[in-house]
C-alpha cells in the first residue's frame, strides 16, 4: 500500500474512532478511488451506522453503503493476501446491508476464512428473507 493511501486509511480509521460523529466523513470516503481506504469507510459505516452498536440505524450511512455496493464487490474477483482486510472489510458492509445483487461465489470460495464466513451468513440472511433459494443463481 502505498504511503498516501495509508496516510487516509490512517485518518479514517482515528476519524472513525469517533464513532458515530463519523458517519459523514465515512460516507465521504466511500468515494475514495483506493480500496483500502473505500472499504475501511463501509466497515466503520457497517458498524456505526447500524443498530449493532446500541443506536438506531442510520439511514443515511445505510443509503450510502447500498449505494456503493457495486464499487465493494469489486474488490472480491482477484483476492490475494495483500487485498485480505479490504476484502473482510466489504463483505462486512455486504453483509449488513444484504446485498441481494451479490453474486456469492467470489464470497464464499475466498481463501480469508472470515470472508466465507460473511458470505454463508449473507446468504442465510437473503434465504431467510426470501430474496434467495437454495440452488437458485444470483
Amino acid at each position: 500500500m502505498s504511503a498516501r493511501k495509508a496516510a487516509r486509511r490512517g485518518e479514517l480509521r482515528q476519524v472513525a474512532a469517533l464513532q458515530v460523529n463519523s458517519i459523514p466523513d465515512c460516507i465521504a470516503a466511500l468515494d475514495d478511488p483506493a480500496p483500502e481506504v473505500f472499504a475501511e469507510a463501509a466497515y466503520s459505516l457497517s458498524v456505526w451506522g447500524t443498530e449493532s452498536t446500541g443506536t438506531e440505524d442510520n439511514p443515511a450511512a445505510l443509503r450510502a453503503l447500498r449505494a456503493h455496493a457495486p464499487k465493494l464487490r469489486t474488490v472480491f474477483p482477484s483476492p490475494t493476501p495483500k487485498t485480505a482486510n479490504v476484502r473482510y472489510n466489504a463483505a462486512e458492509a455486504l453483509l449488513v446491508i444484504a446485498d441481494s445483487n451479490e453474486d456469492l461465489v467470489p464470497l464464499l470460495t475466498d481463501p480469508l476464512d472470515n470472508v466465507r464466513t460473511d458470505g454463508m451468513r449473507l446468504l442465510g440472511r437473503l434465504i431467510h428473507r426470501g430474496k434467495r433459494k437454495l440452488g437458485e443463481p444470483r
